[in-house]
């Protein structure tokens, strides 16, 4: 007749009935399972016309949870890069082509790295769209077509 070892009420398996010592280890496994860091901070977009892309460059490379609830331009389309950011009805991402303050035309080294920053699905709308092609008028891309996107955030951020 087959017996039915329990340990704390599970059953247990034909190797920790085989080694009882695996029954311990796993108990500990358990124990020591990597516990998961806390959320980054949260920062909230509003209104952000953009700015040097190097600087958006440095500003997004820290890691934190990013929420687009207004206006997202230039530079600051590189949010979108990020590896936490959401959407809410209200983002409105406008993408140009990026330029330097006081200079004539467009800077293709600024564009490039702009383009660079974004995740496929961004550079495919970027193309779809010729969004960095010219400096003025903006492509915008909002709701309900942003979350195509871009993950659209919880009630509560």
């Amino acid at each position: 007749m087959r017996r039915d070892l329990r340990l704390h009420g599970r059953r247990r398996g034909p190797l920790t009935k085989a080694y009882p010592t695996c029954e311990l280890l796993l108990r500990w496994s358990r124990c020591l399972r990597p516990i998961s860091p806390a959320r980054a901070a949260t920062t909230v977009i509003t209104k952000d016309e953009g700015g040097l892309v190097l600087e958006y460059e440095s500003k997004f490379s820290v890691p934190r949870h990013w929420v687009v609830d207004g206006e997202c331009d230039s530079a600051c389309t590189m949010v979108l890069g990020t590896p936490d950011v959401c959407a809410t009805e209200r983002a409105v991402f406008g993408f140009h082509a990026a330029y330097i303050p006081g200079e004539d035309g467009i800077s293709p080294e600024g564009t490039q790295e702009m383009y660079r920053h974004y995740p496929k699905a961004i550079q495919r709308f970027v193309n779809r769209t010729r969004a960095l092609t010219r400096i003025i008028p903006l492509t915008f891309l909002k709701a309900p077509e942003v979350f195509r996107y871009v993950p659209k955030c919880p009630a509560n951020g």
